[in-house]
């Protein structure tokens, strides 16, 4: 009866160190399948972002000051050419002038009060032969001159002392309204040194005058008033 015993008790350890043995192996099975899902997965490489286009920023407009008046809206008028101004010609050659003839030497009076102011000389074209050139177009010939004028000690006596000098330009030369051929240079009074003391009342005066085209005329007349006895 003890064999029996002995032979059961056996068979009962073999079954239970194979259930054991089952039991472990059932176990490393889950740890094991437990340790393949717990495993880091292989990271997945991401997409290259594309850059995109770099943009100029737009500068902002600066805000106009709004007016307390608004501005009034100007309808715009087409312009219009205009035509050319005619070029006037110039005036700059005196037909048949041969010389000057200089005159006058009295005095005048072309300001406001009632003395005179000094001697007005008078210039007439001439011709050939002597003649005064009556054509109106001459007053537009644009001219200087020279004026010189002469003092002497008696009325016969030679008129050498110089009392008085100058140049006129053109606009300085009078043209007479009603005779435009016909110049005037006048002579301020205050301008001539005479000395009535020592100097005879009458004298002598020189002109030149110098045209554009035509060259340099002159005359000399022996009587010109220098100034007036009080």
């Amino acid at each position: 009866m003890k064999i029996k015993r002995k032979g059961g008790e056996k068979k009962m350890k073999r079954k239970n160190i194979v259930g054991l043995i089952a039991i472990v192996a059932i176990l490393a099975a889950v740890i094991f399948a437990g340790c393949v899902e717990e495993e880091t997965p292989a990271p997945t490489p991401s997409p290259i972002a594309t850059p995109l286009p770099k943009t100029t920023p737009t500068p902002e407009a600066p805000t106009a000051t709004p007016t307390s008046e608004p501005t009034p809206t100007q309808t715009s008028t087409p312009s219009l050419t205009p035509s050319p101004t005619p070029t006037a010609i110039p005036f700059e050659k005196i037909e048949e002038l041969a010389t000057i003839k200089v005159g006058g030497g009295t005095w005048d009076n072309w300001d406001a009060d009632i003395e005179d102011d000094g001697p007005a000389i008078k210039i007439e074209y001439l011709d050939e032969t002597g003649g005064r050139i009556y054509d109106k177009n001459t007053g537009k010939m644009p001219i200087s001159a020279d004026v010189k004028i002469y003092a002497g000690n008696s009325i016969l006596a030679p008129k050498t002392k110089l009392v008085f000098s100058a140049h006129f330009t053109d606009d300085e030369i009078i043209r007479m309204h009603y005779y435009p051929e016909m110049l005037i240079i006048r002579i301020p009074k205050e301008e001539i040194s005479v000395n009535p003391s020592v100097d005879c009342e009458y004298g002598a005066v020189e002109v030149t005058i110098y045209t554009p085209k035509q060259g340099t005329f002159a005359d000399r007349n022996d009587f010109i008033v220098l100034y007036e006895e009080e």
